[in-house]
């Protein structure tokens, strides 16, 4: 232990000792020309002048220089992360969004745009069977939706009660479109529905699927 505290400090005293000579010696290596020529006869002024346009001189070169590493390294950057990407697609088997092939993800939202497709047609049918039947596809699709999130409960009314407002904006409309749900389930065809109300139902279920994102 003793050892490498000595080793350390032993290193912190040489990089000490080597910026002191590198600042040192930028210094005499700029006062050396300054004093030369002022000893040959240059005004101060004169020799400050000269002393300038050499420092901006190799300021210069070095600015160009690193410049051009700077550029060569950025393109080299690029390539490369071009190639690492390639190399990813093919270890993972990584396929482009505008590739054909079908995920599991989308086959899901497939499936899941149909049965609200199927909801549309119902509710634009001129049978009042059909209303009710689009209302009670629309509540399943909300069942659906909120087994995907993380709530818990047997029935879509448990889930609905242990949601935050805050965190669900249209949980009024969703409660109100289930309720109906219910009276239309439990009413059977004795539950006299007009065709404003079933719409404006569906329009409900549909303000929380676009909430979520689920149509």
């Amino acid at each position: 232990m003793a050892e490498s505290k000595k080793k350390i400090s032993v290193e912190e005293q040489t990089i000490d000792m080597l910026v002191t000579v590198l600042i040192f010696g930028g210094i005499v290596s700029i006062l050396i020309p300054v004093i030369i020529q002022l000893l040959s006869g240059i005004g101060f002024w004169g020799a400050i002048k000269n002393i300038f346009w050499t420092v901006y001189a190799y300021y210069r070169f070095i600015a160009t220089i690193a410049s051009v590493l700077f550029l060569t390294g950025i393109i080299y950057c690029t390539v490369r992360i071009g190639q690492i990407r390639k190399e990813e697609a093919l270890i993972y088997h990584y396929q482009p969004q505008s590739a054909a092939i079908m995920t599991p993800e989308s086959e899901i939202k497939k499936h899941r745009n149909q049965k609200w497709a199927n909801v549309e047609e119902l509710i634009v049918s001129r049978n009042p069977s059909d209303w009710k039947l689009a209302i009670v596809e629309a509540d399943v699709i909300l069942d659906e939706m909120l087994s995907r999130m993380p709530y818990a409960g047997e029935t879509i009314a448990d889930k609905l009660k242990i949601i935050e407002k805050s965190d669900f904006n249209t949980i009024e409309s969703a409660w109100e479109a289930h309720k109906i749900r219910n009276q239309i389930v439990h009413g059977g065809s004795g539950y006299s529905l007009t065709e404003h109300e079933a719409k404006r139902v569906i329009d409900l279920y549909r303000q929380v699927f676009e909430e979520f994102y689920f149509i």
